[in-house]
């Protein structure tokens, strides 16, 4: 039997996270000076100074803001823009040690002291909550990595409201470098609008981020990864070591966090979504009752907010390995898929993954039993005979396809149905599957 080659499980440290957070702090703001902004982007051009840069590339902290969003065209008009002097909008900005100095005085056990010491440690100055795009297109240009589009530019001369020139750009791989000085000083002493709070603890971060974000709400999953408690770290930790996989069942896994909340969806369905309940039944005694609840954004977050246990040790070793024994199968699945029969559209479909998560927390140990399992699952999905409770009229359309497609109560009872059956099944042609621990009883 072929076994799955894990790499050792970083485990999540438990922290000591304050929950509910009350306090007079007042948040304090500053309008900064251009001169000083400049100054900033042209000492920290190599990537620093502005927040930790992940890996996914951006520069500000995952819990307070987007990741980048912008495309080429966005790029272009934001150059044009600054050429001509016409930069709108506000970048908002945390200055880190001076905040991290306020917050210690007052309130040493805030969660931000956590952030704001990890960034100061590294040499950071700011946080960004707004203007992640901004900043992040002028750290391009000033580094000479962007390339400026072919075409003809006008500019404002640096000191002159009426003087415009003209820069021709003949090819695409001209850089800040190749622009003539007085077009470099331009750009490097345009206003940008900009204000910079040294005054704020963790709730009024949050606050901050959600108020310059009006204009476009945030989503559920995006506010949730800018909440407190340890949650939000450990999915992103999640989404980091799948990223690979995450990558190819999106286009884009970091817009509106998109990834995260599928895995946000995954941990849901195999942590609350099926509980094992103690009845008392007909005869006085004890049993057990299986309740299924939905996934929906109120589960997710009851996740994110059931009290401050957070997981146990063993716990969260045991979901790190589930999402790295996933990955890995995913990856060799992938490469092996015509020798399976499995199609591209099987492949990219991600309640199949979702569901082999939830078979792989209850029994689905090694990359054979797991390919076995899908193509059980494969035979479901596509039996268009089979209904959930027939006879019942209110689900008569509900097959295990329309069930993998939805998140109501009724859809997961369909679903744990059939991935049981698929385990019992592997069991019977794989019988030297080691016990089950802490598993679901298969019926």
């Amino acid at each position: 039997m072929q076994e799955l080659n894990l790499a050792p499980a970083v485990v999540f440290p438990i922290k000591e996270y304050p929950y509910e957070v009350t306090s007079d702090f007042i948040t304090l703001k500053r309008t900064l000076k251009v001169k000083e902004l400049e100054d900033t982007v042209r000492k920290y051009g190599g990537g620093k100074g502005f927040a930790i840069k992940v890996n996914n590339g951006t520069i500000a902290p995952r819990e307070f803001q987007r990741p980048e969003s912008w495309k080429n065209k966005h790029r272009k008009a934001f150059f044009i823009s600054l050429l001509l002097d016409r930069v709108e909008g506000t970048l908002v900005l945390v200055d880190v040690e001076t905040a991290l100095r306020r917050i210690l005085k007052t309130f040493p056990n805030d969660r931000s002291v956590h952030l704001f010491q990890s960034l100061v440690e590294a040499g950071y100055k700011w946080i960004i909550m707004d203007g992640n795009n901004r900043l992040k297109f002028l750290l391009s240009l000033i580094n000479n990595e962007y390339k400026i589009p072919v075409g003809t530019y006008k500019y404002i001369v640096e000191g002159s409201e009426t003087t415009v020139c003209k820069h021709n750009v003949r090819h695409g791989k001209q850089t800040f470098k190749d622009l003539p000085e007085k077009l470099q000083e331009a750009i490097l002493t345009r206003s940008l609008n900009s204000s910079e709070y040294y005054q704020v603890d963790w709730v009024n971060l949050k606050v901050i981020f959600q108020n310059c974000n009006a204009g476009c709400p945030p989503n559920p999953q995006e506010l949730r990864n800018s909440g407190n408690g340890p949650w939000p770290e450990y999915v992103r930790q999640i989404s980091d070591n799948v990223s690979d996989m995450l990558q190819f069942l999106f286009a884009d896994p970091m817009s509106r966090l998109c990834g995260d909340d599928w895995i946000v969806d995954c941990l849901d369905f195999a942590i609350q979504a099926i509980q094992e309940i103690e009845v008392e039944n007909e005869d006085g005694e004890s049993d057990v009752e299986i309740q299924f609840s939905g996934i929906a954004q109120g589960t997710k977050n009851k996740l994110y907010n059931d009290g401050t246990t957070f997981l146990d040790y063993e716990s969260q070793k045991f979901y790190l390995e589930k999402f790295d024994q996933l990955q890995q199968t995913f990856e060799e699945i992938k490469s092996d898929a015509k020798e399976y029969g499995f199609s591209d559209k099987m492949i990219k479909r991600r309640s199949t993954w979702q569901n082999l998560f939830w078979m792989m927390c209850h029994g689905i140990l090694t990359y054979e039993q797991s390919v076995e399992a899908l193509k059980l699952h494969e035979e479901a999905y596509k039996n268009k005979d089979r209904f959930k409770d027939p006879e019942g009229g209110d689900h008569d359309d509900l097959t295990f396809k329309n069930s993998c497609e939805g998140s109501r109560a009724i859809n997961i009872e369909f679903r744990y149905e059939i991935l049981n059956e698929i385990i019992n099944k592997v069991q019977e042609t794989h019988p030297d599957i080691p016990s089950l621990n802490g598993a679901f009883n298969l019926v």
